[in-house]
């Protein structure tokens, strides 16, 4: 038997089992107590009359996911502490360095001024079709809707929010924009500290304060980035799992993984680069065993799980819009440029690789937001309805979507 000393050791070790315990509790009650009908209520958007059979398809796909989530948030870390090595004494953590601590403050007030002189600039075409087609209905609306992928639903899900609490304009729809990528600075020092040591560290974290994609991103209403922190994040939390293989950080790196996923769907190409470095750290090494590459992958499949969850009642829409995601001019060639595709080796492929793409030529142009936008629009003529108008107004949503529109 084991002693009393010993219990209460072990349940403060493993206290935070409660936190995806939680979670999982959570998702186990909406599946229970909430009918089908309920969900398509809360999903329904009021601008798709009659109610599409996306809507009422996702949400049995959310319904049978929260099952399938909760039993996978229950699952999945008691297999991780099974995984976990002995603990073992560790170093005492050194506290920070003042200094370096007031570069990264510094820093991050660069990353702050550069992008407050463009935070009030005019909404772009983009940030008003996600706003007025999604985020203006709600919740509800935002998660089970994906009849455009203008929606990046964590994004556009926190700029409701944001438009509540600081109002219908630039600065609301633009602080989880904002917010994100000043979090970015921090999780690149956070990522290349480790690695490459503090100097190094500041000296990632000042371009990423500075580089003009991420200043472009940092104030742009949409999820590219949320992408940005998540990618880095997500790597942060991996290699502090791997070197330190205590679950609740595996657990937090699933966590990272599927809500960065869940910002911008392009993410998940991120954990699939973490699953073939795991898999080559495995095959690599000799003396590694199979425990440590067994928790990555356990916390991969939950973070695969939870994302597939999120995504769940949109799923239907996503897939009945596939279509129009494929590209139409690959026939063109490599070294040619058509309005809805840059290629590779095209100026405007160039450009891309160093800024974000034919959008960011505004970065370095003197002309007016306005200006900007008619311009943008008309290169990509997307066909598409909205209107800018007070809230008391509702817009017809943008149902319908060049098949050349990429995001």
């Amino acid at each position: 038997m084991m002693r009393p000393g010993s219990i209460s050791t072990a349940l403060r070790r493993h206290a935070w089992l409660l936190a995806p315990f939680l979670v999982a509790a959570t998702c186990a009650t909406l599946a229970l107590t909430v009918d089908l009908e309920g969900w398509v209520e809360f999903f329904r958007h009021p601008g798709r009359d009659p109610l599409p059979p996306t809507t009422r398809q996702g949400a049995v796909w959310w319904r049978a996911m929260l099952g399938v989530g909760a039993a996978a948030l229950i699952a999945a870390p008691l297999a991780l502490v099974a995984l976990a090595p002995r603990p073992s004494s560790r170093p005492e953590r050194q506290p920070p360095c003042r200094r370096r601590l007031a570069g990264l403050l510094g820093l991050l007030a660069v990353a702050l001024l550069l992008r407050s002189l463009r935070l009030g600039e005019s909404l772009w075409y983009d940030e008003i079709a996600a706003w007025r087609s999604f985020g203006f209905y709600g919740p509800g609306p935002i998660i089970g809707n994906y009849f455009d992928p203008a929606n990046h639903v964590a994004h556009t899900l926190a700029s409701f929010w944001s438009v509540g609490l600081l109002g219908e304009g630039e600065l609301g729809l633009r602080a989880p924009a904002l917010l994100a990528s000043l979090g970015s600075v921090v999780a690149v020092h956070a990522l290349a500290r480790p690695v490459f040591g503090a100097r190094v560290a500041l000296v990632a974290a000042a371009l990423m304060a500075v580089l003009p994609v991420s200043v472009l991103e940092g104030v742009e209403a949409r999820g590219y980035s949320m992408m940005i922190l998540g990618s880095a994040a997500a790597t942060w939390a991996l290699l502090a799992a791997w070197h330190d293989p205590r679950p609740w950080r595996w657990c937090l790196y699933s966590g990272v993984v599927a809500l960065g996923a869940w910002a911008y769907p392009m993410t998940v190409f991120v954990p699939l680069g973490h699953a073939v470095w795991i898999g080559w750290q495995a095959l690599g090494s000799r003396t590694l065993g199979w425990a440590l590459p067994g928790a990555g992958g356990v916390a991969l499949g939950l973070a695969a799980v939870m994302t597939a969850m999120l995504y769940a009642p949109a799923i239907p829409d996503a897939l009945s819009i596939r279509s129009t995601l494929e590209a139409t001019s690959a026939h063109l060639g490599m070294f040619c440029y058509s309005w809805d595709r840059a290629t590779i080796l095209s100026s405007a492929g160039r450009e891309s690789a160093v800024t974000s793409g034919p959008s960011c030529s505004s970065f370095r142009s003197s002309e007016s937001s306005t200006g900007r936008i008619r311009s943008w629009c008309g290169r990509r003529r997307r066909s598409r309805t909205f209107t800018v108008g007070s809230r008391s107004s509702r817009a017809a949503p943008c149902a319908r979507s060049s098949p050349r529109t990429t995001y």
